[in-house]
């Protein structure tokens, strides 16, 4: 089976307490790590730093966002210039963390 399909698999048979209780920031998490990886492949490609930036912020997810949600965003992508050893973002893991462990909504 493949790796996708096996992850599908698990997660749909995972009780909602496994899952991310704010889905919210759930949400916001899967955009910064689209954002880390279009970062990577500018940054790859030879674009400089600020024009990352300027295109993260333009798009819709992100000019729709809060101030610190844009913040996030914009952290993640000099992250990925800065420190382009780093395998994962530490900044969208704490995201991702503080998401699932935010308290079930009753």
């Amino acid at each position: 089976m493949k790796r996708p399909l096996l992850f599908a698999a698990l997660v749909a048979t995972c009780p909602d307490a496994v899952l991310a209780q704010d889905k919210a920031l759930e949400a916001t998490c899967g955009e910064l790590f689209g954002a880390r990886q279009t970062a990577i492949r500018m940054r790859d490609s030879g674009f400089p730093l600020q024009s990352a930036i300027n295109e993260t912020l333009a798009r819709p997810e992100w000019r729709t966002a809060s101030m610190q949600h844009q913040q996030l965003a914009v952290r993640v992508v000099q992250e990925a210039y800065v420190a382009p050893a780093l395998k994962s973002s530490e900044i969208v893991r704490d995201v991702c963390r503080t998401a699932i462990d935010a308290p079930k909504p009753k």
